[in-house]
């Protein structure tokens, strides 16, 4: 039989920080909740001072992970939160709805299709070619017709073009 070694005072500490983890994971599925220490560590990872360490990490992070580095101060790493697979959530496209960046707005757009919260906000957007982009988009009638009232003629018009098109499909159809 094989003797159990002795565990010292640092692999105690190991054995007390996993069976902590696994504590919080079993009350994580169990209330859905999650602990101080899980927001810590988020909050860490997406705060290292390596911009190429977090651009890295979008491609591997959780939801938690991209909300915290949605607006991150480097240009690389929002617009490879927009590219991620999980900007299908709702709270992370508002997020990214309202980056200073058009190019980071324009990527999420070119990777999912926006909710109608995410397009209401963007509607609102400071830059003309986003607008542009949402009315030439499928929208919602109501949606495009707002847009054809929008400041910029170039805006406008293209809302216009779409409810136009919509309109003779109609017809035809």
């Amino acid at each position: 039989m094989t003797e159990i070694p002795s565990i010292g005072p640092r692999d105690q500490t190991l054995i007390d920080a996993l069976a902590a983890i696994g504590e919080a994971l079993s009350l994580r599925n169990q209330n859905n909740t999650e602990s101080e220490w899980v927001r810590q560590i988020t909050q860490l990872a997406a705060s290292h001072p390596d911009p190429f360490v977090r651009a890295h990490l979008t491609t591997c992070a959780t939801l938690r992970e991209l909300h915290e580095l949605a607006t991150d101060p480097h240009l690389t790493v929002r617009l490879l939160v927009a590219e991620n697979p999980l900007c299908i959530d709702a709270d992370l496209q508002l997020t990214l709805a309202a980056d200073c960046d058009e190019l980071v707005i324009h990527t999420m757009l070119n990777n999912v299709d926006p909710y109608v919260d995410t397009v209401k906000a963007l509607m609102s957007s400071p830059h003309v070619s986003v607008r542009r982009r949402l009315a030439n988009m499928n929208l919602r009638e109501e949606l495009l017709d707002y847009l054809s009232l929008d400041n910029d003629e170039s805006v406008s018009a293209a809302a216009l073009a779409t409810l136009s098109e919509r309109h003779a499909r109609r017809v035809a159809a």
